[in-house]
């Protein structure tokens, strides 16, 4: 193996950086012989476990969604949901989810657990603005949490809502 080497004292110590989720465990067989005219030798297992740092940065399947919405849209009515993923092999890590900048009227929420995006109480309106571009941030539930932001592209599609005027 040329991930480890061992000493004259029996220390074993890396040759390189171990990565759990490339290999998670290592079993190396040690062998100590002495240096008599018929040489005696045991051998000995030793198995290594490699422990889990975070040190994958938490991902979105796309770097971009692009959902529509219709105007006047219902309230907690689903536009999309961001999904992600993390490298890191902790089967306990969970995504957080966050709207970080872009709805300063408050017209979109995101389930912090799930990543789904939802209309709020407020109406979208297509003649006022047809197009929202949201920032939102995926992070991991690790210590300290690393995170990535993706961008959302909120096209407001229209409805016959307003009458004609001479």
């Amino acid at each position: 193996l040329n991930s480890f080497s061992i000493d004259d004292n029996g220390q074993i110590r890396t040759l390189a950086v171990l990565d759990r989720e490339a290999k998670e465990s290592y079993w190396l067989t040690v062998y100590a012989m002495d240096h008599g005219a018929v040489p005696l030798y045991s051998e000995l297992q030793v198995f290594i476990e490699v422990l889990n740092l975070n040190d994958n940065i938490p991902l979105t399947v796309f770097p971009v969604y692009f959902p529509t919405v219709m105007e006047n849209a219902k309230p907690n009515t689903p536009i999309v949901t961001i999904e992600a993923f993390d490298a890191d092999n902790d089967p306990n890590q969970q995504m957080v989810f966050a709207i970080v900048s872009g709805d300063p009227q408050s017209l979109f929420s995101i389930n912090p657990t799930t990543g789904q995006i939802s209309t709020t109480a407020r109406k979208l309106d297509r003649e006022a603005q047809c197009e929202h571009i949201l920032e939102v941030r995926v992070s991991d539930s690790s210590s300290p949490p690393l995170n990535s932001t993706t961008r959302v592209v909120i096209t407001v599609l229209g409805q016959n809502d307003n009458s004609p005027v001479f």
